[in-house]
C-alpha cells in the first residue's frame, strides 16, 4: 500500500478485524475465512502472523466481503465518483512541477498516475507488468531494422 495518508492501511486494525473474524473468537477458521473470499489458503494466517503487511486492495476488499461488509471494515475510505476535468486538471498541474525531467514515457507516465491519485485519493495502482511479460508495445522509438545480408 501506499504510504501516504489518504491510502495507508492500519495493519493493526486489519489484524484485529480479522482475529475478530476466526476462532477462537470468531466462528470462522482461518482456511474458511480464505476459502470464502476466494484467497489462497495462507492468505489469512500470512496476515495475522505478519508476514504480509502490505496486502492489495483486492485481497482486503475479497476479505471484507467474505465478511459481508465492504473495505470501510478497515478503515478504507474509496472515492465513489469520478473526478471532474478541472480536479484532474488541477492535479496534473500540481503534479509537473516534481515529475522527472529524464527517463522513459513509462517512467514520466508513472509518476503522474502515482501523483493523480494520490492528490485525488485513489486507491494505488498495482504494480506494472515487469518488462518482457506480455506487455503491450512501446510507442517510443522502433527498433532499427537488422543489417542486410552480405552478398556475394
Amino acid at each position: 500500500m501506499s504510504s501516504d495518508s489518504a491510502t495507508a492501511v492500519d495493519m493493526e486494525l486489519v489484524r484485529d478485524v480479522v482475529r475478530a473474524a476466526v476462532k477462537p473468537l470468531g466462528p470462522l477458521s482461518q482456511r474458511g475465512l480464505a476459502r470464502d473470499a476466494g484467497l489462497d489458503r495462507d492468505v489469512v494466517y500470512d496476515i495475522l502472523q505478519g508476514r504480509n503487511n502490505n496486502p492489495s486492495l483486492k485481497v482486503l476488499a475479497a476479505l471484507a466481503g467474505a465478511l459481508g461488509t465492504d473495505l470501510s471494515v478497515f478503515g478504507i475510505r474509496l472515492r465513489s465518483e469520478l473526478p471532474s476535468a478541472a480536479e484532474l486538471e488541477q492535479a496534473l498541474l500540481d503534479s509537473l512541477p516534481e515529475m522527472p525531467r529524464r527517463g522513459s514515457w513509462e517512467r514520466k507516465a508513472s509518476f503522474l498516475a502515482e501523483a493523480v491519485a494520490a492528490i485525488l485519493g485513489l486507491p494505488p495502482a498495482q504494480p506494472a507488468t515487469p518488462l518482457g511479460e506480455d506487455r503491450p508495445p512501446s510507442r517510443g522509438r522502433a527498433k532499427a531494422a537488422p543489417p542486410p545480408s552480405p552478398t556475394n
